[in-house]
């Protein structure tokens, strides 16, 4: 498993408690999870009426409705007050809590839960012990689950606005050329989890360019720019989407799943 530099820890401190600044227009602006991968989630792990699940960084709660309305024993937890008051406006049912805290600091005992799910956000966790930490959590025979989502636009806006994104990069654009282990290869080189099984559901749809612009000021990276930085990136975006109606994409949601040993 990749090690952490102290440069790559400084930037993740910083860019993991940016998103609660924008709590309202996250909510309004990224994809849910579609039905049919929680489904999957629940038939691979024999989920049902008093499973108990941790769902990590829960954001504004868009996957923690469905995992409520299954009957679970719910705790989901996140480290933004803005994003935990909105979740919590969501799902108020018995069988859910919900907490302002970072994994990392979140005390249960060993052993506590069935599965421990996380939507696009367990990347933001300290490495040293993001899968340590959740093997730990987990009943016997229980498993891990990593949900993540994201768009891919048609080209020819897609492949100008990644071209974008290279220009913008403080380390060139490297990302692009040098991708990071697959989260199968991590989870292996663990030793924690039996051997990982993922899937992917691809759905399509458009949206306007406003949506997008919008879209794109709650990612991490446009939110840590400086100002200037991040006004020149969003003129050049409209800049690509002048004369644009719509913008055709794919929604890409992939489910990572592994059972402790």
């Amino acid at each position: 498993m990749k090690r952490e530099t102290e440069h790559d820890r400084s930037k993740r401190m910083h860019q993991r408690v940016l998103f609660d600044d924008v709590a309202e227009l996250y909510d309004a602006t990224r994809a849910g999870y579609p039905s049919e991968v929680v489904d999957e989630v629940f038939r691979v792990a024999e989920l049902g009426d008093g499973s108990r699940i941790l769902e990590i960084g829960c954001g504004t709660g868009q996957l923690t409705v469905d995992l409520a309305r299954r009957g679970v024993e719910l705790t989901a937890i996140d480290i933004g007050a803005s994003m935990v008051a909105a979740t919590r406006k969501k799902v108020s049912a018995t069988n859910v809590v919900v907490e302002q805290c970072a994994f990392e600091d979140l005390e249960a005992r060993s052993g506590t839960f069935a599965c421990v799910v996380s939507a696009t956000a367990f990347h933001w966790i300290d490495p040293d012990l993001a899968w340590s930490k959740s093997a730990e959590l987990l009943q016997a025979e229980g498993w891990i689950a990593i949900l993540a989502t994201a768009e891919r636009y048609d080209d020819p806006f897609g492949a100008s606005f990644r071209e974008q994104w290279i220009r913008y990069s403080s380390d060139g654009g490297a990302w692009s050329t040098a991708p990071e282990p697959s989260l199968v290869e991590t989870i292996a080189s663990t030793g924690l989890f039996h051997d990982a099984i993922t899937s992917t559901h691809r759905s399509r749809r458009s949206i306007t360019p406003d949506e997008l612009v919008r879209l794109e000021a709650t990612r991490a990276t446009t939110l840590s720019y400086d100002p200037n930085t991040r006004a020149r990136f969003f003129d050049d975006m409209r800049a690509l989407l002048e004369g644009v109606r719509m913008v055709p994409l794919t929604q890409e949601t992939t489910v990572t799943m592994a059972r402790v040993r």
